[in-house]
């Protein structure tokens, strides 16, 4: 018996094809609920902007969906396999790809350690974010964790606050202490981490977050904790003016140090051998150098005036020690040699309240202040590396740097959590930040947009070292320039006023211009007679065609005019109204006359109307001076006083 074959879908437990819903039949506007109510309505009708923006906004399980928002992230994974890959065939330095200043060469931008030989890569003075609570309190400590994923910050309301390390957005946060957090450093296994309070209690804290033991060690505020070079032991201070040393394992006091007279702001175990040593407000004895087995006292360091904020053991040679005081002053000593500072780093405006060695970098260390300013120096640098004055709006307490070395936090009093990391190659460093570094050539060239800072295109030159101008001489060379004022009357030098007694002559000044403006140099002039009169004459311009006519000067007007034997009154009036008449028009119009003659025909012209225009016959032609006229010229020194006034 032969089986019959029945299409698909015609069974009993058949299952009709899915068919995935329109996204218009998702959602029911309020308007498409009116509308299929009202059998009249248009089904075709286009939904009104309104219900469209209602749609858009919407999830598929109808929740509203989060505005997305861009964050900067400093992403160091790849750099690190780039580095990694290098190491296998990279032996010296001189291996190493270069770098230029392009965006470009962003991907060749490796970690710190694969720049040992330059501490100047490691100058974080480019801003990446700025984190804050929403309960808005002073943030007085920050540590990385070990591993560099996690940023945690201790606030003065007593709670821990943890930041990813890549795109610095807030992830937890936990009440810690009742008190302010004062203190937090991780031991060196990174197992561990103490943190102290302003009431004197210190807890334990395992790299999970949890909470493991409690005791006060302290009846005043805990300023600072260090741990033993073997994390066996870890040293506190205290605004009691002690220092004590405490096991970690079974939290007992084992040495109470006393010698500070006043509050004990500091503390730091040296690296690798026993010793202890502590900066207070003490003025006698600011810097103190313990042996921990004995307690006594090793050295008393007299370096600064005011109270000493912070120090530091260098952790890779364990021989210099870097303060920061309240007298505006860092200083470096070395420990084979107390009795005086290695170097001293003088640029804070305001005290000096927190110090950072870098982790990567031996000479490199930043310092910040209590007016918000950052600065990054070298052992050995007379001045600093780079800085940011503005870096924050208030003191800061403290700074870290992230194990790998690309990048550094500070907390502030301005409420405030602040990440900053190296410019990339190309970077311009623009910013508000990085103004302060900017030479003032370049400072010149910002233009403030609103948003931020941006160059302006200027034609000056670009000198190459060994090509060009160097030093100072490319400034003095910009700064003379050419100028067409009067020597005497005009601005030679904007910097320099002189006091002038009267105004300078208009007819003066516009002869003067002239004759400096043409550049040429001026016609031969024929050979004088007894009664002529020296006249200025305006230089030719050499042409394909031959010599141009010459075009007279004021100042040949104003001799012409000067040097006639007698004139009326009306006839100086006229003559001269004609002169200031000739300047207001074109200069083809105003000397349109001299332009067909001949230079020969000028001259003659010229020097037949000085002489009045007396003919060889001895006749009084129409340009003769005539009776009335030559009384006229006796009395000259009559007029002299009119004369003036018209000039």
């Amino acid at each position: 018996m032969a089986m019959q074959v029945q299409p698909p879908g015609s069974g009993l437990f058949s299952q009709p094809p899915f068919r995935a819903p329109s996204p218009y039949q998702r959602f029911v506007s309020p308007y498409q609920l009116q509308n299929a109510q009202n059998p009249f309505a248009n089904p075709n009708a286009a939904l009104p902007p309104a219900s469209i923006n209602a749609q858009s906004s919407l999830d598929f399980t109808g929740k509203q969906l989060r505005r997305s928002i861009y964050r900067k992230t400093i992403d160091y994974n790849s750099s690190v396999v780039r580095y990694l890959e290098n190491r296998i065939w990279q032996r010296p330095f001189v291996d190493r790809h270069a770098v230029q200043p392009d965006e470009l060469y962003d991907a060749l931008l490796t970690p710190p350690l694969d720049w040992v030989d330059n501490p100047v890569n490691c100058v974080t003075t480019k801003f990446m974010r700025q984190s804050t609570n929403k309960n808005r309190c002073p943030i007085f400590c920050v540590c990385w964790t070990p591993d560099g994923r996690r940023l945690i910050t201790g606030a003065s309301s007593g709670e821990f606050t943890l930041w990813n390390g890549l795109t610095f957005n807030f992830e937890t946060i936990l009440q810690a202490h009742e008190g302010s957090v004062r203190a937090m450093v991780w031991s060196h296994n990174d197992q561990w981490m103490i943190t102290g309070d302003s009431n004197g209690f210190i807890k334990y804290w395992q790299s999970n977050m949890n909470n493991v033991k409690m005791f006060q060690a302290h009846k005043d505020p805990v300023r600072a904790l260090s741990f033993s070079p073997l994390d066996t032991k870890f040293a506190s201070c205290s605004d009691d003016g002690t220092v004590r040393v405490f096991d970690f394992r079974t939290s007992t006091e084992e040495l109470t140090l006393r010698g500070h007279g006043a509050d004990v702001k500091c503390v730091d175990w040296h690296p690798q051998k026993s010793l202890i040593i502590s900066g207070s407000k003490d003025s006698q004895q600011p810097i103190i150098l313990w042996d921990p087995k004995s307690g006594k006292k090793l050295n008393v360091l007299h370096a600064h005036k005011n109270t000493c904020m912070d120090l530091r053991w260098n952790p890779h040679n364990g021989l210099w020690l870097a303060t920061a005081s309240r007298d505006h002053l860092c200083k470096v000593f070395d420990l084979r040699n107390l009795k005086e500072e290695m170097q001293t780093f003088r640029a804070h405006k305001k005290e000096a309240s927190a110090l950072a060695w870098h982790p990567v970098h031996e000479t490199l260390f930043a310092s910040a202040g209590s007016d918000g300013s950052i600065y990054f120096w070298l052992v050995g640098a007379d001045k600093e590396l780079g800085g940011m004055d503005d870096a924050h709006e208030g003191m800061i307490w403290s700074l870290s740097w992230h194990p790998l070395g690309h990048l550094l936090v500070s907390g502030s009093n301005d409420h405030s959590t602040k990440f900053w990391t190296r410019n990339r190659p190309g970077d311009q460093m623009t910013d508000k930040y990085n103004l302060n570094m900017q030479s003032k050539e370049d400072e010149s060239m910002l233009h403030d947009d609103g948003v931020g800072f941006s160059f302006v295109s200027s034609n000056s030159d670009v000198v190459m070292p060994g090509l060009g101008l160097e030093g100072d001489m490319l400034q003095q060379l910009r700064m003379r320039h050419d100028d067409d004022g009067i020597p005497g009357y005009g601005s030679e030098d904007a910097d320099r006023r002189k006091n002038q007694s009267r105004p300078v002559n208009r007819q003066f000044e516009r002869s003067w211009t002239t004759g400096k403006t043409s550049g040429i140099a001026l016609l031969p002039v024929p050979p004088k007679h007894s009664d002529d009169v020296e006249v200025e004459r305006a230089p030719v311009k050499r042409g394909l065609l031959g010599d141009a006519p010459p075009m007279p000067t004021m100042s040949m007007m104003d001799a012409d005019y000067r040097m006639r034997p007698s004139h009326d009154v009306d006839e100086r009036m006229h003559y001269a109204s004609a002169a200031d008449e000739d300047w207001r028009v074109p200069p083809q119009q105003a000397f349109m006359p001299y332009m067909n003659q001949s230079l020969d025909e000028s001259y003659e012209q010229e020097r037949h109307n000085r002489r009045g225009g007396r003919k060889r016959d001895g006749k009084n032609d129409n340009y003769g001076p005539s009776r009335k006229e030559k009384r006229a010229g006796k009395n000259r020194g009559k007029n002299r006083g009119f004369r003036g006034r018209m000039q």
